[in-house]
């Protein structure tokens, strides 16, 4: 089972997802190294019937800055795997 997350930035940007079962083993990366400002991220391996969370990170290839969403304190992002 796989999933696309796709995001958008406001400046070319690099970006990564990171994901996880649990908000503790958000661990696991998909990066996209292409310098876009529209990228969508495939998550691959998934399990079925399975809640994961995410965050997607940004990194400006104009000023460097790094940016991530959801911020911090706010409610994480999170979606369930079809059953088949």
């Amino acid at each position: 089972i796989s999933a696309k997350i796709h995001f958008t930035t406001n400046e070319a940007s690099t970006g990564t997802v990171y994901y996880g079962e649990s908000l503790s083993t958000m661990t696991t990366p998909a990066t996209d190294g292409t310098t876009a400002t529209s990228h969508t991220m495939q998550l691959a391996n998934l399990k079925k019937k399975t809640w994961y969370y995410y965050t997607v990170q940004a990194t400006s290839t104009v000023s460097g800055a790094t940016d991530s969403e959801p911020d911090v304190g706010d409610p994480y992002l999170s979606f369930k795997t079809k059953p088949n």
